[in-house]
């Protein structure tokens, strides 16, 4: 399953926004250089429209992106929650997978750099993220998506589960009894795989102990699957680094 979620999807401002503009994850917004400074850096950002296609709000997000970098760190505010609003318009409509993949995106980004700035709205948005991910991932799912469609939700429940740990894994585990049922069985083993990593790393020492023996039978499972050299994967070698490394932490803890 392809990851994409840390990559920049269009090359110009969102790029530049977290690698020059002085906010990179952890680091406080740069203050203006002199009184005055942001007033006159300005720029202005286009008003989200109030209707329009899921085409249309992403080619409104194209356009926000291909403006001149603001330097000033209330513009970059007005830009991030621009983007934001953008992709929850898209959201709220009956868009394609792809569309909806492309706004989840934006939104995340959007939230990222609203919350780098001290936004604490934006810091519950990210929050509440995983919930977006998921509910988008079982519209999919209870659609009878083709292959392609179900990998790229696979990537948002993957996501959901980074964020909020075992909250989601009840209705994960349904989404995976779909997949299983639809002929989605690789997909599923990887969704399963990654419940198992989500509880392992939420669970208390006695919890763990008792998912010790199913962690156990994934890798061997998995170990099976690679028994050529063609047959191993990128994601696999990761997915076994993950649960090796989430057991070590158990063992040492």
């Amino acid at each position: 399953m392809s990851w994409k979620w840390n990559l920049p999807v269009l090359p110009t401002l969102v790029f530049a926004l977290f690698v020059t503009a002085g906010v990179a994850y952890g680091q406080a917004p740069a203050a203006p250089s002199a009184p005055g400074a942001e007033e006159s850096a300005a720029t202005e950002i286009p008003a989200v429209p109030d209707q329009g296609t899921p085409e249309e709000y992403l080619q409104y997000i194209e356009k926000l992106l291909n403006q001149p970098l603001p330097n000033a760190p209330s513009e970059r505010q007005k830009l991030a929650k621009a983007l934001v609003a953008a992709a929850d318009k898209v959201l709220e409509q009956k868009a394609n997978v792809e569309e909806t993949d492309q706004a989840l995106q934006w939104k995340y980004r959007g939230l990222i750099l609203q919350a780098q700035s001290g936004d604490m709205n934006a810091v519950l948005g990210l929050r509440s993220m995983g919930d977006v991910l998921v509910a988008k991932a079982e519209e999919v799912f209870n659609n009878k998506p083709s292959a392609e469609q179900a990998a790229t939700a696979g990537d948002w429940i993957l996501l959901a589960l980074r964020m909020g740990g075992d909250k989601y894994t009840a209705k994960v585990d349904a989404i995976i009894k779909k997949l299983e049922d639809g002929g989605l069985g690789e997909l599923a083993s990887q969704l399963k795989t990654s419940v198992l990593l989500a509880k392992l790393q939420s669970a208390d020492p006695e919890q763990a102990k008792a998912l010790l023996a199913e962690a156990f039978a994934m890798l061997d499972s998995m170990a099976e699957s690679m028994s050529t050299p063609s047959a191993v994967s990128r994601d696999n070698v990761t997915t076994v680094l993950n649960v090796l490394q989430t057991l070590e932490r158990l063992v040492d803890d």
